[in-house]
């Protein structure tokens, strides 16, 4: 499909105000870790545990949420186990953080370093004519999903605008060398349009949105704020929704460059139903299965339940 077969979302354009002294800071950060990207795996492997190793001591915000998260899913493991998750968790962000870079300067990086399993049904999904919603997770090698995804068919996602508008423009900028379209988590119409259009897109309803566009359903059998808006979306649309997840495949050694693998998985159940509880429940149980292929590489440090029912404590 061109490009122009829909009209373009905005895109955040170089400002001139970027050059002010205010955002030297993240001109510098640009300067020190943009030629990580040609380093060797096991250097930029070292310092991705390095960098999570200092934040492990620095973040203790974090690192208590993350500790907390922890508690409450896998409420059937031990303290050890639970510390052992976290740690891997911090570690696998770290990484996480130069495989992005990578795949933001050199996305051609990865073109053979990516295993796919189950993309034929999806494939006869796109050849019919119809969208496809890839509902995923947001796990620490999130950018390099879409530069995976993007090896088979061009994609397009959902984001959330950044806060600093430098960032943001960089960001965009850089998706934009294997990202089809970004939309705005603020326009849904144009997102709709999209998947109307037939093309294949990433969204993920992992995270405490709060109660305004969600219910409240099990997640590691811990009660969550859901969101519930791709249920709406595809009640007024001719789209698919697909699971999807993606994560690192360690060598047996440190210094062997791994793989990766994308897993997509039709959902064999009705979704969406006329219940709009049971339809969050069967979402989160279907996240609850991906994570599950690789917890560790989850981002277990987001505040995931946040929301509690009227008259109930926070859990952080």
């Amino acid at each position: 499909m061109s490009d122009h077969a829909i009209k373009a979302t905005a895109t955040p354009h170089f400002q001139w105000q970027f050059l002010m002294p205010r955002y030297w800071g993240i001109w510098l950060l640009v300067g020190v870790f943009a030629p990580t990207a040609y380093l060797p795996w096991p250097i930029k492997r070292l310092l991705g545990i390095g960098l999570a190793k200092l934040m492990w001591l620095l973040a203790g915000k974090r690192r208590h949420e993350t500790l907390t998260n922890l508690r409450l899913c896998f409420s059937d493991a031990g303290a050890d186990e639970h510390m052992r998750l976290a740690k891997a968790c911090f570690s696998n962000a770290g990484i996480g953080l130069f495989e992005s870079i990578t795949g933001w300067v050199r996305p051609q990086y990865y073109s053979n370093k990516v295993e796919i399993i189950g993309f034929g049904p999806v494939n006869q999904i796109l050849a019919n004519g119809q969208g496809v919603l890839l509902m995923g997770t947001h796990t620490t090698v999130l950018d390099l999903g879409g530069v995976m995804i993007a090896t088979l068919k061009p994609a397009s996602a959902m984001y959330r605008p950044q806060n600093n508008k430098l960032l943001d423009y960089l960001l965009v900028r850089a998706r934009s060398a294997y990202m089809h379209h970004q939309v705005s988590h603020r326009n849904m119409l144009y997102f709709k349009r999209l998947l109307d259009k037939g093309n294949m897109a990433w969204y993920a309803p992992d995270q405490d949105y709060g109660l305004r566009n969600g219910v409240m359903a099990p997640f590691f059998g811990v009660n969550a704020a859901t969101v519930t808006a791709q249920r709406r979306l595809l009640n007024i649309s001719r789209t698919v929704p697909v699971m999807v997840t993606y994560y690192r495949v360690d060598g047996q050694r440190a210094w062997h460059t791994p793989t990766y693998r994308v897993v997509f998985t039709t959902i064999d159940q009705p979704y969406p139903t006329a219940d709009e509880q049971a339809d969050a429940a069967l979402i989160n149980f279907l996240l609850e299965r991906e994570i599950r292929r690789a917890p560790e590489q989850y981002m277990w440090f987001h505040r995931r339940f946040k929301t509690r029912p009227h008259g109930e404590p926070s859990l952080y």
